[in-house]
């Protein structure tokens, strides 16, 4: 089907139309509707890597749930896609998005625990703010038009920069901080987030 696509000069339409209605439809973070779960189901392998780890789509459903828990409120608005490159069976499509983060106490308690507990003046700059993390979301599809892996590269320090406006300070900030989805599940249990 990619050949044939190739052919009718339509190198990356089906994907990239597949990565617009994925962002379209979890723009407002992950809210466990049928439409969502099923949406997540069909545009994902069973087998999907996803940052890394070979967790399936199960994996890719428990991480929009702990970034839905872990941020008082949270948006995710596209800005473009790019097809990276195309084979007769693997094709592969780079989103570019920003993921506005509102950070509540329990987020900052999960994220920034040591700037919580170590620098208050940081936490301060920080708390309530909604941090606007530019990401690159990296899709490879199969044969099918399935993603078989999902990888995403978060800026984390220019969201920073634009609160806490030293780069001192944002070393600071990093310095322990959990971003890591994984480390912000074993954080959360520790800390009481849901």
């Amino acid at each position: 089907s990619h050949v044939l696509a190739l052919y009718n000069g339509e190198r990356f339409h089906a994907e990239e139309s597949s990565v617009q209605e994925y962002f379209r439809l979890f723009s407002a973070g992950f809210d466990r509707s049928e439409r969502q779960l099923t949406f997540l189901r069909y545009f994902f392998a069973p087998n999907v890597w996803c940052l890394g780890q070979h967790g399936g789509v199960d994996k890719v459903i428990d991480l929009w749930e702990r970034i839905t828990a872990t941020f008082a409120s949270l948006r995710v608005e596209y800005q473009h896609i790019t097809g990276m490159f195309s084979l007769a069976d693997e094709v592969s499509i780079q989103a570019k998005v920003l993921a506005h983060l509102k950070m509540a106490p329990s987020a900052m308690d999960v994220v920034f625990p040591n700037v919580v507990m170590r620098r208050p003046d940081l936490a301060r700059k920080l708390k309530g703010q909604v941090l606007v993390l530019p990401l690159h979301v990296t899709f490879i599809f199969d044969a099918t038009k399935r993603v078989v892996r999902v990888d995403v590269d978060a800026d984390v320090f220019s969201a920073l920069l634009a609160h806490l406006e030293s780069v001192h300070d944002v070393a600071v900030a990093l310095d322990g901080a959990n971003f890591r989805l994984d480390a912000m599940h074993h954080n959360k249990k520790e800390h009481g987030v849901p």
